[in-house]
């Protein structure tokens, strides 16, 4: 898929059945760790960022962590896309094969 912004900029989308089971595979082993150390306890507010399966938990009041369940649901959605974002004008089918 090809999408054309306004700034003369192309979004390039791709799909891969391969990347998708990566991605899921991924989300998997990252959520067995946070729920490893939410178990433990090691898991606090400062260690939080927006990379990864943090972006899945959801914080209950100053020190409860938890999975968000709807995040982590939308999250599944993107398993294997991959976007590029490129001025040139060669074929997409091109530019995929370049970055792959």
């Amino acid at each position: 898929m090809v999408v054309e912004k306004s700034n003369g900029l192309r979004l390039i989308v791709d799909y891969s059945v391969a990347r998708a089971q990566r991605d899921g595979n991924n989300r998997d082993k990252g959520i067995k760790r946070l729920m490893a150390k939410i178990r433990s306890g090691r898991l606090t507010k400062a260690n939080l960022n927006n990379r990864g399966c943090n972006k899945i938990l959801a914080l209950d009041g100053d020190v409860r962590v938890s999975i968000d369940r709807r995040n982590l649901e939308q999250d599944k959605q993107w398993d294997g896309l991959k976007g590029y974002l490129t001025n040139s004008a060669r074929n997409p089918g091109e530019m995929i094969g370049n970055y792959r």
